[in-house]
This record gives structure tokens, C-alpha cells and sequence, in this order.
């Protein structure tokens, strides 16, 4: 470990190879001198590493309330921080008071579990773009009430998931941001008009688990079909407060499922200018909008989109 980055009250502790006894002790008793600390980003690959660690940080039991694992690489080095380290840690009574916690690129070295950890964190963050929902879902607190912030990022999400992650988050959240590595699909790709009606291989917003909550603040869903004039009449009426939306990636539907032959009407059909802005304006607080994959190649019907917004 080694401290990346230092201030009174985060710290930031990060590998950097093999280190000695001697330097590891001398880590700790640094975190110590910081009895007031809040945030804290850890690595470590041993339960050795792991009892040190929490140690150092027993006088900051009262105030760490922001807690990150995260693996770590670079050119030389690679160092995953294993899930049953992770579950061992937020199993510490050090740990119970965490309100924020983030999780990105943990290694799956233990059978799927969901421990009973008595947490309840207001943020969630878990970010992995090489890990299935299935990896990950260990890491979900069962008690999910306090929860207003969840950020998810995984491998291939199924549509079935995506209803069961919006089944899972409480009705009251006002921040969700669910997106996914398709792997098969580059980000900076424009989809084919072809392809616009015929790939069903996302997975779709479903407009009844969306209109369960009515507290939203932010709503980013990124890589999934299914924005549609249908879903932002849904957002009015359930979420008026809100004011980012973000669809980057997504691509727009027709709830009906019907679609024009002819590729050059696949725009009007699934995107209508007129009913589109009606619902946009509706949202008396919205701040940003992106819509996603637009079905058009004339950039001058989106710059009459803009000048009208």
C-alpha cells in the first residue's frame, strides 16, 4: 500500500508492489494520526493487509462514513482486491456506520453470497466493466430503505436484471444511474438505420417499474432500448422534480412495436418532434437531457430539436 493522496480528513491507499514490514507499520500508525477521518479508498489483498488496515483506522470509527475498494493496475502492476476481502471488511464493526460505499473492478473469488451486513448506506456505487450482475449482487445491502444514490455499472445486463434492479431500489431514490458493457457494441458507433429497428438485443426500459418512483432527481440509463415518448410521459407524471436525464447509448422505441418499412420514416415513428418537446417542457426543473442514438442521418433536424429546447 502506499498513500496515493493525503488530506486531513481522505485518504487514499493504494498498492505499489510488495512493501516491507516495516513500511506497511509505518503506513498505519499515518492513519492513525487522523482520528477524524470520513472517507477512505483501500486495496489490499490479505487478510493480514486487512487487520492492519483497520487498526490504524479504529480512532476514525465515529466519523468514516465514505468508504471505497478498489483494485489496482498499471503497466507493471495488477492487483484485484478479491470479494471475500471486501466481505470480510464490511463485516467489521469499524465498517457499520458507512454511509457511501463504492465498489469498482472486484475480483470473484468466492461461491455468490449475500451476507447480512448491517448496513444502510445512503450511495451505492458499483462499477465493473468485465463483472456480471451476478458477481456483484453479493455486495447489496439487505436493508435498502436509506438509499438515495445508486450508481451500477456491469457486464451485459439482461432485460430480466434490469426489472429486478429497478424492483430492488426503493421507491423514494432520487438518483439512479444503471449502464452496462454490451461488449459487442462501441461507444462511439452510430447503430445503422437498419440495425435502429431490428437489434433487440438490449435490454428494454419497462415503463411500470420506472414509474415507481416519484422522488427522482436524476435518471441516467445508458446502453438499453426503450426511451420513448410513452417513458417521459411516464417520468412527468411520476418524477416531475427531476432534472438530469440521461440516454446516451440508448436507442428510442415505439411501444406498439410498430415500424415504418421505409428506414427514412424510422425517425418521425419513433421520435416526434412535436410530442417529444410537449413532453420535455413539461419537466419544470429539467436541467439536461440526452437523448441517445437518434434514428436520422440530418444533423439539421436535431439542430432544430436544440433551437427549440
Amino acid at each position: 500500500m502506499r498513500s496515493h493522496e493525503f488530506e486531513s480528513s481522505s485518504v487514499t491507499l493504494l498498492p505499489h508492489g510488495h512493501l516491507s514490514l516495516s513500511c506497511i507499520s509505518y503506513l498505519n500508525d499515518l492513519i492513525r494520526t487522523c482520528p477524524n477521518l470520513y472517507e477512505i479508498s483501500l486495496n489490499f489483498t490479505s487478510s493480514y493487509e486487512l487487520d492492519l488496515v483497520a487498526h490504524g483506522l479504529q480512532p476514525s470509527s465515529d466519523s468514516l462514513v465514505n468508504i471505497s475498494f478498489e483494485s489496482y493496475s498499471s503497466h507493471k502492476i495488477r492487483r484485484l482486491l478479491p470479494a471475500s476481502l471486501v466481505q470480510e471488511a464490511l463485516g467489521l464493526p469499524l465498517f457499520h456506520r458507512i454511509k457511501q460505499l463504492r465498489l469498482v473492478s472486484i475480483e470473484n473469488d468466492t461461491t455468490i453470497r449475500r451476507p447480512a451486513l448491517a448496513l444502510a448506506p445512503t450511495m451505492l456505487c458499483i462499477n465493473d466493466n468485465f463483472a456480471k450482475i451476478t458477481h456483484v449482487a453479493q455486495f447489496f445491502p439487505t436493508d435498502r430503505s436509506s438509499l438515495v444514490r445508486f450508481s451500477f455499472r456491469v457486464l451485459n445486463l439482461q432485460t430480466i436484471q434490469l426489472r429486478w434492479l429497478l424492483e430492488w431500489l426503493p421507491r423514494r431514490i432520487q438518483e439512479i444511474s444503471i449502464s452496462h458493457n454490451a461488449g459487442f457494441i462501441s461507444i462511439i458507433d452510430h447503430p445503422t438505420l437498419t440495425r435502429y429497428a431490428q437489434d433487440h438485443s438490449l435490454p428494454s426500459i419497462t415503463l411500470d417499474l420506472v414509474s415507481r418512483f416519484t422522488s427522482l432527481h436524476t435518471l441516467i440509463l445508458n446502453d438499453f432500448q426503450g426511451p420513448s415518448v410513452a417513458l417521459l410521459h411516464t417520468l412527468v407524471t411520476a418524477s416531475p422534480s427531476l432534472v438530469i436525464i440521461d440516454f446516451a447509448r440508448s436507442y428510442w422505441i415505439k411501444i406498439d412495436g410498430s415500424y415504418p418499412a421505409h428506414s427514412g420514416l424510422l425517425m418521425e415513428a419513433v421520435f416526434p418532434l412535436s410530442e417529444v418537446l410537449s413532453a420535455v417542457v413539461a419537466f419544470r426543473h429539467l436541467d439536461f437531457i440526452h437523448f441517445g442514438w437518434l434514428p436520422t442521418r440530418d444533423w439539421k433536424y436535431c439542430d432544430g430539436l436544440i433551437m427549440n429546447l
